[in-house]
């Protein structure tokens, strides 16, 4: 399942390319719904959404998409992680032992996540593609990652692309009186060139 987080602002990968026009602006993707309750929204659980988005830079001077140019991407939720597209792998489904639970059986003597006590510890699941993921080995350890924070640079078509992994959304209240879900708030995923800033959210609700 998924190692533990560390939530706290961390470079996820280092831009290389050019600073945008002032004539440039960012588009954001569309906002994406995700089925979520209180099952879902553990910290460090290896249950969650991974949502792709791809923002968009374009230049109103030539009339077209910019590529080779940065763009800073940020998450304002510290329950959801931003990672390039290097960074994650499908992995096949894991065989985890009867009875077996990442809460328990995932845990050092310190009662702290460990994902190198079994191979299955390490493996993380997409609610939205029923798929299991894994962190490249430059992304990941026993203590952890989940920055919110990425420099990204646009490929050949003026995108530059993340890989949004939503472990926990913050909740917006308790859960009703009837004993109901918690409701939660959106998370927002910002990118900026500088001179203009666009953003997409990520929240509850049925999928898209």
């Amino acid at each position: 399942m998924f190692a533990s987080l560390l939530l706290s602002s961390l470079l996820g990968c280092v831009a290389d390319g050019m600073q945008a026009p002032s004539t440039a602006s960012v588009i954001a993707p569309a906002s994406v719904k995700v089925a979520w309750d209180d099952a879902y929204n553990g910290l460090n659980d290896g249950i969650g959404a991974i949502i792709i988005g791809d923002f968009q830079v374009y230049d109103s001077a030539s009339e077209g998409n910019l590529q080779g140019v940065n763009i800073e991407i940020l998450s304002n939720s510290g329950g959801t992680c931003l990672l390039p597209p290097e960074a994650l792998q499908v992995v096949a489904y894991p065989t985890i032992p009867e009875g077996a639970s990442p809460e328990t059986d995932c845990l050092d003597e310190n009662g702290v996540f460990d994902a190198t006590i079994n191979e299955w510890c390490a493996w993380n699941y997409d609610t939205l593609t029923d798929q299991y993921y894994e962190f490249g080995s430059n992304y990941a350890d026993a203590g952890g990652y989940c920055p919110n924070y990425v420099e990204a640079v646009t490929d050949r078509y003026g995108f530059a692309r993340v890989y949004v992994y939503v472990d926990a959304l913050v909740p917006s209240g308790d859960a009703d009186e009837e004993g109901g879900s918690t409701s939660f708030q959106n998370a927002q995923i910002t990118g900026t060139i500088g001179y203009d800033t666009d953003f997409f959210e990520i929240g509850p609700g049925e999928n898209n």
